[in-house]
């Protein structure tokens, strides 16, 4: 399921992988860890579709509750980086 989600997102196939994220936080609602991988992915989609500032707002959001998810961290440094 996650690897469809990281095709999709590799296609550029942002709205598609927006729909599908929606399914799957809902199928596995039950595990904690399935908020912040899609909140992580969500991200990514929205700076797909131009949406930077709220694709950094999720990012911060993620390094808030968990300031030692990395891959989280990295990209929002990057993506704070490359906006300034």
């Amino acid at each position: 399921v996650w690897l469809r989600l990281e095709l999709l997102l590799k296609a550029r196939r942002f709205i598609d992988c927006l729909d599908d994220l929606l399914l799957v936080e809902n199928e596995f609602a039950s595990d904690p860890e399935t908020t912040f991988a899609s909140t992580y992915l969500r991200a990514q989609v929205l700076r797909g579709l131009g949406q930077t500032a709220q694709a950094i707002e999720l990012l911060k959001s993620i390094v808030a509750i968990r300031p030692h998810y990395r891959s989280a961290h990295s990209l929002l440094m990057e993506w704070a980086e490359a906006t300034a």
